[in-house]
């Protein structure tokens, strides 16, 4: 069973969210609308969500995501080799022309070496196989593309790591698309204690506004009150198990797996996986 999603995706940017920790501003990325369907532009179609986050401290990257696949399974959303976690949110994949959003990054991280290079190797693996499923969608299906996609993020990525100069990186890379085509926004980098969002996140920006505690909490504990949060929001969209992982100067370690489970190969989680 193959599976692909479409998202309508905001950012807020104009507000210093995290106080006096950080020395800018940071942006914070939230979709309202996420599908799950069996066919690319047509067939079943389920509503879905998906809610990733990713926090840095002094010295480590973490990120965190559900695993919520309706109808009744979970799908493990992150994709890994030893040192570098990538969060998913948009088209992952389709039947049309087999393109497969986690496949494209597994094997780009497979072969990357250090977090500059794999940002580079996603960016050249994902970027032909999306554009090719965005213009069997607007050529073949134009109806459910132009409701679906045009205007939109057609995929969007949070790479976590330690980079070069052994600092916590996020980066976020994004495709917007248009008419068919793709356009790749403005890539936004964040390092030592900050964080950022894809997915849903609604529920969320109305919490931190009233909690401002949760900007001095544990890494891993943020990540699960923002999964905690968005579940109890949007329970029918975004759900546990959870899965949690850490970047530091020794690697990749999982906090919790939920449904990721490694391959030998590549060392990237299996997905997706039926209850």
């Amino acid at each position: 069973m193959t599976f692909y999603y479409s998202s309508t995706v905001c950012k807020v940017d104009d507000k210093p969210i995290l106080g006096n920790i950080l020395p800018k501003m940071v942006s914070v990325f939230c979709s309202h609308v996420l599908w799950i369907a069996l066919y690319l532009f047509g067939g079943g179609a389920y509503l879905h969500a998906t809610t990733a986050i990713a926090v840095t401290t002094a010295t480590s990257a973490y990120i965190g995501a559900d695993s919520k696949v309706d109808p009744g399974g979970t799908m493990c959303k992150l994709v890994v080799n030893k040192r570098v976690a990538v969060g998913m949110s948009g088209q992952l994949a389709d039947r049309a022309t087999n393109f497969s959003a986690a496949r494209s990054v597994a094997t780009a991280l497979a072969g990357s070496r250090g977090f500059k290079d794999a940002i580079d190797s996603v960016i050249r693996n994902v970027e032909p196989p999306l554009k090719r499923s965005m213009k069997w969608g607007f050529v073949n299906d134009p109806t459910t593309y132009a409701q679906e996609f045009q205007g939109k993020n057609a995929l969007a990525l949070l790479i976590v790591g330690i980079g070069e100069r052994g600092q916590p990186q996020i980066v976020y890379v994004a495709w917007r698309t248009e008419n068919g085509d793709i356009m790749r926004l403005p890539i936004s980098r964040f390092g030592q204690n900050a964080f950022d969002a894809i997915g849903v996140y609604d529920a969320f920006i109305p919490y931190l506004s009233a909690h401002p505690e949760w900007k001095s909490i544990g890494a891993v504990d943020r990540i699960r009150k923002v999964l905690e949060i968005e579940s109890a929001a949007s329970p029918d969209m975004v759900g546990p198990p959870f899965s949690i992982i850490v970047s530091g100067a020794k690697g990749l370690r999982w906090i919790q797996r939920g449904p990721c489970e490694t391959s030998p190969k590549h060392g990237e989680p299996k997905g997706p996986k039926a209850k």
